[in-house]
């Protein structure tokens, strides 16, 4: 029975390392590592043109400058933050949200880099924020000894303004007046949307519809602009595994645009294959994660762009910087990435014009006590 176990494992890691070699492109020149963070890098967000915010189980969030590759501030989150999230509110603060039951809502000056507000909520699964900074909305993880609704805070005053009862493991903002909230339900049950998104109205605490999803459970979703979004999911299968990408419009409950990627043959176990992260690299292209490695897509005709490769370890956050034309990927491997997006009509695998930006090897290997 052990043999049989085993060469079962053995060929299932070849089939699929089959189906990851048909997925590879290319990783390209010219990528940018960070290090600094001791412990899993959870969360990622974007705070400038030439800035972002890590966040770390080592209990610290770093402002790092993409461009000359030094640490600037460093963010104390606390010894129980755990692998919580953290979002950018308006132009000058971010906010950390905890899991665990001790943790805690912190609020920062970004600038200055002290915590200007604590709020006591615990369990806290994810975290969004409106555009305008106006306020944002938490979800409570599922827990018997926690409510388990959506709440707003206004954004200047940090106080509760409203619930909505739903639980939630995925929120998106789309616009000011209306968000999209997602539980990772396992189980369809008949006659309930448990596990579908469902749209929002913000002022009146409205449902408004609720979307229906190619595939299920729904893994990750991310805004593409003010009138729509995307929603990854499972198959439902019991053979194969293939990842959807539904493209939604706030106004129709049917996706406009649906994609099929990931897909192999070989994966005997439903959810095997999942996305866990995926953000929108303007109109047309969205980059998803899967395990170690991100995926460019066109989405107007699901082809494959480009692959990135070079994590170690489980990739856990993704965000696209517009003004660089880059994306930054942090993860387990303790290592923040930054990779150039190239046009797909130009050499996958050419050099990548870094005119003043230090080496990986430079960035990977300095060391001083501001922690660069």
């Amino acid at each position: 029975l052990n043999l049989i176990v085993a060469l079962f494992d053995i060929l299932h890691k070849l089939a699929a390392a089959w189906d990851d070699r048909k997925l590879y492109i290319g990783t390209g020149t010219g990528v940018k590592t960070f290090t600094g963070h001791t412990n899993y890098i959870r969360s990622l967000i974007s705070v400038g043109s030439d800035s972002i915010v890590s966040a770390s189980e080592d209990g610290t969030a770093r402002l790092w400058d993409t461009v000359k590759g030094k640490t600037l501030k460093v963010y104390s989150l606390g010894d129980t933050w755990g692998n919580g999230t953290i979002i950018k509110l308006g132009g000058d603060k971010i906010v950390s949200t905890s899991p665990n039951r001790d943790g805690q809502i912190k609020v920062f000056d970004i600038e200055s880099g002290e915590c200007i507000k604590k709020i006591e909520q615990s369990s806290v699964q994810c975290i969004a924020a409106s555009n305008n900074g106006k306020h944002f909305l938490t979800s409570r993880g599922y827990s018997f000894m926690s409510d388990t609704v959506i709440t707003q805070w206004d954004g200047d005053t940090y106080e509760q303004v409203q619930t909505y009862p739903e639980r939630a493991d995925f929120l998106v903002v789309v616009d000011d007046d209306l968000f999209v909230s997602a539980a990772a339900s396992l189980v369809k049950r008949k006659g309930t949307d448990e596990g579908y998104p469902i749209l929002w109205d913000i002022a009146s605490t409205n449902r408004v519809r609720t979307f229906n999803i190619k595939g299920f459970p729904v893994t990750s979703m991310c805004r593409r602009n003010d009138t729509s979004f995307l929603v990854a999911s499972c198959n439902e299968e019991m053979t194969g595994g293939t990842v959807c990408v539904d493209m939604f419009k706030v106004d129709q409950s049917d996706a406009i645009k649906s994609l099929k990627i990931h897909e192999s043959k070989f994966i005997f176990y439903p959810g095997e294959i999942r996305c866990d992260y995926l953000t929108c690299v303007g109109d047309d292209r969205v980059v998803s994660t899967i395990g170690q490695s991100a995926f460019l897509w066109e989405i107007s005709s699901g082809t494959l762009i480009h692959t990135f490769r070079g994590h170690s370890s489980s990739i856990n956050d993704i965000i696209f910087l517009p003004e660089q034309m880059s994306i930054a990927t942090v993860s387990d491997d303790l290592t923040l990435k930054v990779w150039p997006i190239l046009d797909q009509n130009s050499n996958l695998d050419g050099d990548v014009d870094v005119d003043d930006v230090p080496k990986t090897g430079d960035l990977e290997n300095q060391s001083s006590s501001d922690g660069q």
